[in-house]
């Protein structure tokens, strides 16, 4: 019998904008990491750098309350991963107070 070994190089998903989605991404990472042979204490810092973006996001990326989409971009080049993470929300700038 031949086993197989599934790789998966590239991967994209989309989550909604509700905290809710965290479970989701984790599984999501979880996979991803599990397919391609990551380490665990490698999908483990993955996930805690995911789970901050994706709650800035939701938490102060967006204007209004009407559901937003974010998708996430996971590559693997080599021993080189990328991971894009693009939402629709408004970036506010502020300037520092430097009379202060």
């Amino acid at each position: 019998m031949q086993s197989y070994c599934i790789v998966i190089l590239d991967y994209s998903f989309k989550l909604e904008s509700e905290i809710s989605e965290l479970k989701t991404l984790r599984q999501h990472l979880n996979r991803y990491g599990r397919a391609n042979g990551l380490a665990k204490a490698c999908i483990f810092d993955i996930n805690i750098s995911l789970d901050e973006i994706f709650t800035n996001i939701v938490s102060y990326g967006f204007r209004d309350r009407s559901a937003h989409l974010i998708t996430f971009t996971i590559k693997l080049v080599g021993n080189d991963l990328t991971i894009d993470v693009e939402d629709d929300g408004k970036v506010t700038i502020m300037s520092p107070d430097l009379a202060g």
